[in-house]
């Protein structure tokens, strides 16, 4: 299943005040959802139901799409310049020099 995200879903929203949560809310509107690409292809075509995040899992000020899947595999993608679908492809993200993985079963 290719990832497929609204942009609006990737920025964090700021906390309501109790005035704003006493007034009646419009519904939340998205993006229209882009496809994210990696060397041209879907990221992620074949990861069973991936969990997408923005991080900066390296300290540098840039956010990496940190994907977790059902198996418990944890991979990274890097942005690829300005264009919000562009990664680089999946590679795993290590620790201690080894892929980390969390057994979900």
């Amino acid at each position: 299943m290719p990832i497929v995200l609204a942009l609006a879903a990737l920025t964090a929203a700021a906390a309501p005040s109790p005035a704003d949560l006493a007034r009646p809310q419009e519904p939340p509107t998205f993006a229209t959802p882009i496809r994210l690409l990696a060397d041209g292809k879907p990221l992620g075509q074949r990861l069973p139901y991936p969990s997408p995040r923005r991080y900066d899992i390296d300290g540098d000020g840039e956010t990496e799409l940190v994907i977790g899947d059902l198996p418990g595999r944890v991979q990274v993608a890097d942005k690829l310049g300005d264009d919000p679908a562009t990664w680089s492809a999946l590679r795993p993200f290590e620790t201690d020099g080894r892929p980390l993985k969390f057994h979900n079963w």
